[in-house]
């Protein structure tokens, strides 16, 4: 079963941040901000970035290769309220193509 933590990072301390990263098997984020935390992560961790096609970059792509982490990314609209729209089924696309969902599991 796939389960996630919403956490803010906003109101964690730095040494806090670095123990959530070190110890998650998948980080799914629309913020690269607190990204320079994956440093933290153990080899193999997820890390699936939610971007929109304005800000599609090769950073986390590149971050994640040095730190030996395996990277997806979701591309997202942004809504007139600045938020991410994400197509779920992209997104259970990728949960899959991680290993995160399994194909019985989503079916």
């Amino acid at each position: 079963m796939c389960g996630f933590t919403i956490v803010d990072f906003n109101f964690l301390s730095v040494p806090d941040r670095i123990s959530y990263f070190k110890n998650a098997k998948c980080i799914v984020t629309n913020n690269s901000d607190y990204l320079d935390n994956i440093f933290s992560c153990e080899v193999g961790t997820k890390i699936i970035s939610i971007i929109s096609n304005e800000k599609i970059s090769n950073l986390h792509w590149i971050l994640c290769n040095v730190c030996s982490l395996e990277h997806y990314h979701v591309t997202a609209k942004t809504s007139q309220y600045n938020s991410s729209i994400v197509d779920l089924n992209s997104l259970e696309s990728i949960l899959v193509k991680s290993r995160l969902l399994t194909d019985k599991e989503h079916n």
